[in-house]
């Protein structure tokens, strides 16, 4: 079954190339950045690749609680790649929703937008 999303991302790097795919805003200083369609595909497919070798499978589920940034896009897309199911968690979400979360939907993985939320 072809993946239509993931699909669309491979032809626009491939037709687009260098072209700009988005832009996105550096949090720490404000400076607005381009990434483009080649380099969104590669970030997709690092974060693909990284999901397999931690071994989740097709139809497993991982979080995601990050405020809105270009990781949290890329970090979707890479999910849809692999078939599996992003659980987004709100970055205002307390410690106890979180982990009300995780052990509800079985995250195996969290991916965090940054330190405190690691934390």
């Amino acid at each position: 079954m072809v993946n239509y999303l993931v699909q669309i991302i491979n032809d626009n790097a491939s037709r687009f190339g260098d072209d700009e795919a988005f832009r996105y805003q550096q949090t720490e200083k404000g400076k607005w950045l381009s990434l483009s369609w080649i380099g969104f595909r590669k970030q997709v497919v690092d974060i693909s690749y990284a999901l397999a070798m931690l071994g989740v499978g097709e139809l497993e589920r991982v979080g995601i609680f990050s405020q809105n940034r270009k990781d949290l896009f890329v970090t979707d897309f890479a999910c849809y790649r692999d078939r599996i199911a992003p659980v987004p968690i709100y970055a205002t979400s307390s410690l106890e929703q979180v982990e009300y979360i995780a052990k509800d939907a079985e995250l195996r993985i969290i991916f965090a937008g940054d330190q405190s939320q690691y934390h």
